[in-house]
């Protein structure tokens, strides 16, 4: 791992793995047969809740899209947890030396970015200084071009949100097919009730905020509703978004990968992640190569608020827009991190 991981970046005792495609016949939804060696390791470390991440994906039907840019494969990754007092590099070290998987990682957890309290409330963003505009998106001429459309949809993976807040409600995008709280799989998606997007963390329909409500700002930031005379303004206008709940009753983000498939498997167009951590990995990228290459998405991932020139995920992943923060002066604000990978120009 980086140096700068530390134990706090990772679930503890916990492990991601994806099996060679050679051996994917052997791949059940929760477990990994007939290969004696890897059932001997996984006895032996005490491992449990051996599982596919993803059990309703399938191998791609296609080996390239029409870029050919090579598809992505879910349906071989797996995580579980072990009882043993082995360190997670040892683990990690011992089952890749079985050769039957492209990568072993830690679960890594990463963190909200932090919000400073002194941010100016007057949506400089949106409008800049200037006649260019400077120090924004210059949201007012490209209203002048589009509004958006209801068409396009963001994703937002995040804490959760609020779906009846009065700015929110109207540019909530809901799941089509699906028939709120009536406990059925309507659209036979997999997933029960969601409606208004889904809990990847905790495995449900409810995507309320919990822990902080740091998913609703995000929310607002993308896509509050605009010209109705309350609130504040978005880029998005006129688009919808739906809430992917990735994190737990406490806030924490265990589930933020899980998220990014969720919302480019159910129909986002743009997938906001205004998180990140010092842990990266084959992992995280596989997945933000599935979104992008797989599903064509859009994916946008904060630089990091710790005004520092260091690697942050998925910010720094290869296929990410990585996003920092500018002043009204269009200068870099002074907490966002940097790099020749942020263009703040």
């Amino acid at each position: 791992m980086a140096p700068n991981v530390k134990p706090e970046d990772y679930l503890p005792n916990t492990i991601i793995f994806k099996v060679k495609y050679q051996y994917r016949q052997n791949c059940k939804v929760n477990s990994v047969d007939n290969i004696l060696p890897l059932q001997d390791f996984l006895q032996n470390v005490g491992a449990q809740e051996v599982a596919k991440i993803y059990p309703h994906h399938q191998a791609p039907a296609q080996e390239k899209n029409m870029l050919g840019q090579k598809m992505v494969d879910l349906s071989t990754i797996y995580s579980f947890r072990y009882n043993s007092s082995l360190s997670l590099e040892k683990v990690i070290n011992g089952m890749l030396s079985l050769g039957y998987f492209e990568y072993v990682e830690p679960w890594y957890v990463p963190k909200i970015h932090y919000t400073p309290n002194d941010v100016n409330t007057n949506q400089y963003y949106l409008k800049g200084t200037g006649v260019l505009g400077t120090g924004s998106i210059n949201a007012p001429n490209a209203w002048g071009v589009t509004k958006g459309n209801t068409s396009v949809v963001i994703g937002i993976t995040d804490t959760g949100t609020e779906k009846n807040h009065p700015d929110l409600t109207a540019n909530l995008y809901h799941q089509p097919g699906e028939i709120p709280n009536n406990g059925i799989d309507d659209d036979g998606d997999g997933f029960i009730d969601n409606y208004n997007g889904w809990d990847v963390a905790m495995n449900d329909s409810d995507v309320t905020w919990q822990g902080s409500n740091h998913g609703c700002m995000t929310s607002g930031d993308a896509d509050a509703v605009t010209d109705n005379g309350i609130g504040v303004a978005s880029p998005g206008f006129n688009c919808k978004f739906f809430m992917t709940k990735i994190a737990d009753a406490s806030g924490a983000l265990t589930a933020a990968y899980q998220g990014i498939t969720y919302a480019a498997d159910h129909g986002a167009n743009i997938i906001s992640c205004s998180w990140g951590g010092a842990g990266g990995g084959s992992y995280g990228q596989s997945i933000i190569d599935y979104a992008v290459i797989n599903k064509n998405c859009l994916v946008l991932a904060s630089a990091a608020n710790n005004n520092k020139n260091e690697l942050q995920y998925p910010s720094s992943y290869i296929n990410v827009y990585r996003v920092a923060a500018s002043t009204s002066a269009d200068m870099r604000s002074t907490f966002s991190d940097y790099g020749l990978d942020v263009d703040i120009t």
